[in-house]
């Protein structure tokens, strides 16, 4: 089917997909989660700092963009989470930690990232243990001799 994601991506073709995205910074303003919609509400919390890209926008490679969402899936785990905004609402979505920073996905089309050190959600113990993560960039290896 046209415009389907079908090879798997290589941690390589991921760093450059990582790279070609146009992240940006999530907005830290309060919200409340209040009538089933998400509100700027200065009573509120701020959503925890991350950053983000949106399938639809133009400079997103979408094939890209599917098959990164695969190999978060096909390589990653499976964690927690809850907004500070929406603490009674427990998320439950895959991650994956390529160099230092965590990815996800929120159906139906937004890819998001935060530095690992600064994570927030819970690895459920059943899934994927974490040693099958890529935590190093290609300059930390080893230097060919």
């Amino acid at each position: 089917m046209e415009g389907r994601p079908t090879a798997p991506m290589t941690i390589e073709e991921a760093r450059a997909f990582i790279d070609e995205v146009p992240w940006r910074q999530v907005q830290e303003k309060p919200y409340v989660y209040r009538g089933g919609r998400l509100r700027r509400d200065e009573s509120g919390k701020a959503p925890d700092p991350h950053q983000y890209v949106i399938l639809e926008w133009r400079e997103v490679p979408r094939h890209g963009c599917g098959r990164f969402r695969n190999l978060i899936k096909e390589s990653g785990y499976r964690a927690t989470y809850r907004a500070p905004y929406r603490p009674d609402y427990e998320m439950t979505n895959w991650y994956l930690e390529i160099d230092g920073w965590c990815y996800w996905w929120i159906h139906p089309n937004m890819l998001n990232r935060e530095r690992a050190e600064h994570r927030k959600h819970v690895p459920i113990a059943e899934s994927r243990p974490p040693e099958r993560l890529v935590r190093n960039p290609p300059d930390a290896a080893t230097p060919p001799s």
